[in-house]
């Protein structure tokens, strides 16, 4: 006769961005595979589906319900279903969280059967809107013994915009009907999205003369750079005496500092940072940089001592790919 034993199969631990996976009895008597589907709106809500299949791999145990603990985050609307039906549902508001205790309609019974169960919910807390962009992060999934497959996706709106990082990057990415599907496999997911970021901004800046003699002294306004940024200034004070562009296009103002004087500015001003992927797939390659420009910035300077030998020394080791990983923890410390 089989002997009919509860299988608390594991809650998602928001507390430590992790997903974790565990069964209350011996984890040799089921494996399970899990699925999990996070479709975010247009609004930031995000409807999350966790399809598990329970199967059995003795006789003696059987799964009759399904638990998940949802920590660190409010949910809502929950759900569950099998292959017979809407399941019972049990879930509780505790200080550990929200847990969620789904009993299935008919247990698979002997080795080899499997069991299938979907646990759905609503939370408003994976997606989040910063001024224009949308930063999305999906916890880490950790594995216990016991665990087959784990496959995720991440069904982002076409509205958030465009994609400007996605971490770890996806196994498989496919633009469908209004939204953009990302598989990845037992992993965490953070990501942002957008076309450009609005901001105001506030820049302090210290200027101190401790010589005997006035000084000209000078400091770099933010500007705009094609296709990245876009600066409006709205107040400089005090003003400077003079304003130039040097030849790298930097914009610095110039103020005379007297003896023993400090000089407190303060620049007020509005940023537009458009969103730009960074990848390094997306680059060229050092022959591409001009000669003259490659002279310029890697000549011997005041705070750039190309010609220290201990530098030229420390290079040459680390040239050698092999060996960076052993010396870059021993570069010199500069004070």
């Amino acid at each position: 006769m089989h002997k009919h034993l509860f299988a608390s199969l594991a809650g998602l631990l928001f507390a430590l961005s992790t997903t974790r996976y565990a069964m209350a009895q011996p984890q040799d008597a089921f494996e399970t595979s899990y699925e999990t589907i996070y479709s975010i709106d247009q609004t930031g809500e995000t409807d999350v589906l966790q399809k598990v299949k329970i199967t059995n791999k003795v006789n003696s145990v059987i799964a009759t319900s399904y638990s998940i603990t949802v920590k660190q985050i409010h949910i809502y609307d929950v759900r569950g279903k099998d292959s017979d039906g809407d399941v019972d549902l049990d879930v509780k508001e505790t200080d550990a969280g929200t847990s969620i205790n789904a009993r299935f309609n008919n247990p698979a019974v002997g080795e080899g059967r499997a069991k299938t169960i979907e646990i759905g919910y609503k939370t408003k807390d994976i997606a989040t809107k910063v001024g224009e962009i949308w930063n999305v992060h999906v916890p880490f999934a950790l594995a216990q013994e016991g665990v087959g497959d784990y496959k995720s996706t991440l069904n982002i709106p076409l509205t958030f915009g465009p994609e400007i990082y996605i971490s770890p990057r996806p196994i498989t990415k496919e633009t469908k009907a209004g939204y953009v599907a990302y598989d990845f496999n037992r992993a965490g997911v953070s990501a942002s999205f957008g076309t450009h970021q609005t901001m105001n901004f506030k820049l302090q800046y210290s200027l101190k003369n401790t010589k005997a003699l006035p000084v000209l002294q000078e400091i770099a306004l933010p500007h705009d750079i094609q296709s990245r940024q876009q600066i409006i200034y709205k107040e400089l004070s005090p003003q400077p005496r003079n304003i130039r562009v040097d030849k790298d296009g930097n914009i610095l103002a110039a103020y005379e500092v007297r003896p023993k004087e400090q000089i407190n500015v303060s620049l007020t001003g509005s940023a537009q940072i458009y969103s730009m992927q960074i990848r390094p797939e997306f680059g060229g390659s050092i022959s591409d940089i001009p000669k003259d420009l490659v002279g310029l910035y890697t000549k011997s300077d005041k705070f750039w001592e190309v010609d220290s030998r201990d530098i030229q020394l420390k290079a040459k080791e680390l040239y050698n790919s092999n060996m960076t990983q052993k010396h870059a923890w021993s570069l010199p410390t500069f004070l």
